[in-house]
């Protein structure tokens, strides 16, 4: 149990502290950066965090319209609130 609780702590906290350092941030780079940071986490798992986070006031999420050639997407973004 507590180790499950100290995992889910530091992946919060570096979640946290990379959106800190950026003015927004899309879905894919945030995971792509934790897992740089070693932060190891499933596509899933990521965005249920992030929603959690969302709920709770710490992040403000919403989507983005992008391009890329002839294929449009629409994609997730985080700021700190």
């Amino acid at each position: 149990m507590k180790r499950a609780f100290w995992r889910e702590y530091r992946r919060a906290r570096a979640i946290l502290r990379i959106i800190a350092n950026c003015k927004e941030i899309n879905g894919r780079e945030l995971r792509e950066s934790l897992w740089t940071l070693g932060a190891r986490m499933g596509v899933v798992g990521f965005y249920h965090l992030m929603s959690r986070f969302e709920d709770r006031g710490l992040v403000v999420g919403w989507y983005q319209k992008r391009e890329h050639g002839v294929h449009t997407y629409w994609e997730r973004m985080y700021r700190l609130r």
